[in-house]
């Protein structure tokens, strides 16, 4: 008589089966001894198409001491003993799926097989497998003008919310979109308005509205909305602060986004100065080790009052992300009387008053240091209001960027210039070489003439 021990793995919810963040999932292995004779059990479960999407939040449990199965903390779950004939043993474990944004690959794939089976196929015989497809939701907000922008009374912002499904089920979600340090300083005149029936929108009450949907996977829907800068003496703190989060949530006191590129806030203030930040090159550029570049901030008071008051200007220019990979040159040159711009570590600080239809500059230079003296190779530049977050929004107006690519390797073939000696000296022997095989009969001072007369390119 012989053992037959055999596994299959199930899971609830079933394998196939969408699942999103928080879901659990709670995997089932199955051992089985049908022979007429008590049979060894080592097997492995995978978990590592699994813990790259969720988190084990309940250790392996086995039904009977019969079978022992190891913790699962380094990836894989492996059960070892030995089965009676006729008896069944299972092991159970719980994961947890992650947050959105922090995930892997958003599918829970998961292989169980006999421990020295090398490279296991869910179509193999005595290999079993289960798998959870996650969708996965993308949110961002945007304004146009760009967050950042300076805006003055009679102005109008579109904001602009944005949705996508970056997983592979579909995803449902509910958020909320928190306007009331807008509305203290502009007034909706164009409601917020879904481009797609798979979403759901509110009306506006107490300062936030709630937009609710389910999206396929890829789909991306937006839901926008205007609102139009109050006149003069008709509005609150001149900032207009707005925030994007998950339904009944509180924003944050500050815009201060992990990701620039798919913010969830935006920030405009109304003032009559208007800021800019330029480079040159222009942003955008690559530039390389010995390169300088020079920025210029400026500052205009748009105001058209000859009576108004100067205007007041604290702006930091925030440049950790330049001095790691470039050496300030000099101190900031000012335009004129009005600001003053100091130097503070690694920010310029820029104060002052601008009157009426002035403009002021502020201009200082870098140069960009050696390849391997540099930090993260991309020089990145934000000017910001003095205290708050500097934040980069695409279109922003307020920074400036410059990558610095990688040099050729040394083993790039060359299309002409400079040849090192040793090149040279290793093409004369082999030329000379060459010939001699060739034509012995010729003088070394003929082929010394025929290399004399050649270029680096006809060597190479």
């Amino acid at each position: 008589p012989l053992p037959n021990v055999s596994v299959t793995k199930t899971s609830a919810p079933d394998s196939g089966a969408d699942v999103q963040a928080g879901d659990e999932v709670v995997y089932t292995l199955t051992f089985t001894n049908s022979g007429e004779t008590a049979g060894d059990v080592d097997f492995t479960d995978d978990l590592t198409g699994v813990l790259d999407d969720a988190a084990l939040t309940g250790s392996p449990v086995s039904s009977d001491p019969a079978l022992v199965p190891t913790s699962g903390e380094d990836g894989v779950i492996r059960v070892t003993g030995s089965l009676e004939a006729g008896q069944t043993v299972t092991v159970a474990y719980t994961v947890t799926v992650n947050p959105d944004g922090e995930r892997g690959d958003n599918q829970l794939g998961n292989v169980v097989a006999k421990t020295d089976n090398p490279d296991p196929r869910c179509e193999d015989a005595g290999v079993s497998c289960t798998d959870h497809p996650a969708g996965e939701l993308d949110d961002w907000k945007t304004a146009d003008p760009a967050s950042g922008t300076t805006l003055r009374p009679g102005d109008q912002v579109t904001y602009t919310l944005h949705f996508e499904n970056i997983g592979n089920a579909p995803v449902e979600f509910a958020r909320d979109d928190v306007l009331d340090a807008v509305l203290d300083d502009a007034d909706v005149t164009v409601q917020p308005v879904a481009s797609s029936d798979s979403l759901d929108v509110t009306e506006i009450v107490d300062g936030r509205f709630t937009v609710t949907g389910m999206l396929e996977p890829g789909e991306i829907a937006t839901v926008s909305y205007t609102v139009t800068i109050r006149p003069d003496g008709e509005r609150g703190d001149d900032r207009l602060g707005n925030f994007l989060v998950h339904e009944g949530e509180e924003p944050p006191e500050e815009c201060a986004p992990a990701d620039d590129e798919r913010a969830d806030c935006t920030v405009n203030h109304v003032s009559d100065v208007d800021v800019a930040k330029t480079s040159d090159p222009e942003s955008g550029t690559e530039v390389n080790p010995g390169d300088e570049i020079e920025y210029t901030l400026t500052f205009a008071n748009r105001s058209v009052n000859p009576d108004a008051a100067a205007v007041e200007v604290d702006y930091t220019d925030h440049m950790a992300d330049v001095l790691d990979d470039a050496d300030l040159i000099g101190s900031p040159v000012v335009s004129n009387d009005y600001l003053t711009a100091t130097v503070e570590g690694d920010t310029i600080r820029i104060t002052g008053a601008i009157p009426t239809g002035e403009v002021t500059s502020v201009t200082y230079t870098v140069t960009v240091k050696d390849y391997e003296d540099q930090g993260d190779r991309a020089l990145a530049n934000v000017v910001a209001i003095t205290g708050e977050e500097p934040v980069c929004a695409p279109e922003s107006p307020l920074c400036t960027s410059h990558e610095v690519p990688e040099p050729p390797t040394a083993d790039l073939p060359r299309t002409g210039g400079f040849v090192p000696i040793a090149v040279i000296v290793l093409a004369l022997l082999t030329v000379a070489g060459g010939a001699a095989l060739v034509a012995s009969g010729r003088s070394f001072k003929a082929m010394a003439q025929d290399f004399e007369d050649a270029t680096a390119d006809d060597l190479l």
